[in-house]
């Protein structure tokens, strides 16, 4: 399988492009070919270019950590000239830019997910089903705790986790979101789901989803203690949706059939 790695002078793409290329039985079914960024580079095992059809022209699917305008442009230059598959773990997309993908995922596979670690996407089913259980005698508040250079807040885990817990109470969720709290009248109402969030030093990602009942509480958490686990979440993604043949968004709960 040929691979392109979108974003890959990023965070995320760096530590996807060590795996790989320093684990090669490990991931012997991943040939890595070539990298688009910002900026143009070449070393003796990988070349990494600006341009987008140069990017992939010769790959089987794309891997896509990057920024929302960046992911936006890739998908709509793949859907006219090329339908490789995409996955992206690109996160801060307005509704706009999903309105686009979601359009152009009717003509090529793609897998787009807030968050491409297995235990988060674990843990946004267990979010629903619990939601699901205790109702609306249960209050729910998200927070979120990420590096200072973080751009977009809350994050993408925090937002799926937040829809998987409104579709479990099958509410819209942009009806029920409330993101933070201030002043003279910030009394919580039925339903809400609150939203808080952390900025600082290197933290890598920490989420907690807490239902708060009047006789007790219950706290679901992930931590992330590693940049490596996003990149295997997206080889995981990659291996599954190259055998899919049917375009369609697909998300990290399809390929865990969960």
């Amino acid at each position: 399988m040929k691979i392109g790695i979108s974003g890959i002078n990023g965070r995320v793409g760096r530590v996807l492009k060590g795996l790989i290329v320093e684990h090669p039985d490990k991931y012997k079914d991943i040939n890595l070919i070539v990298g688009l960024a910002r900026h143009a580079a070449s070393d003796l095992s990988l070349q990494v270019t600006t341009d987008v059809d140069e990017f992939l022209a010769g790959v089987d699917g794309v891997i896509d950590f990057s920024l929302p305008d960046n992911f936006v442009h890739l998908a709509e230059v793949n859907q006219q000239k090329y339908g490789k598959f995409i996955v992206s773990g690109t996160t801060g997309l307005d509704a706009a830019q999903m309105d686009k993908i979601q359009a152009i995922a009717a003509d090529v596979p793609m897998l787009h997910a807030g968050n491409m670690s297995l235990g988060v996407n674990l843990l946004c089913a267990l979010v629903q089903q619990t939601s699901a259980r205790l109702g609306l005698d249960y209050d729910i508040e998200i927070e979120e705790t990420h590096h200072r250079m973080k751009r977009d807040a809350p994050s993408g885990t925090a937002l799926m986790l937040g829809r998987a817990a409104a579709a479990g109470r099958d509410a819209e969720h942009d009806d029920v979101a409330v993101y933070g709290r201030n002043g003279a009248d910030a009394q919580r109402q039925t339903g809400e789901i609150g939203y808080a969030v952390k900025r600082g030093g290197g933290v890598i990602g920490a989420h907690e989803v807490s239902f708060y009942g009047m006789s007790e509480e219950l706290t679901l958490s992930h931590n992330a203690l590693d940049r490596s686990l996003f990149a295997e979440g997206a080889i995981f993604a990659a291996r599954w949706l190259k055998d899919k043949p049917a375009a369609g968004l697909y998300s990290m709960r399809d390929a865990l059939e969960i």
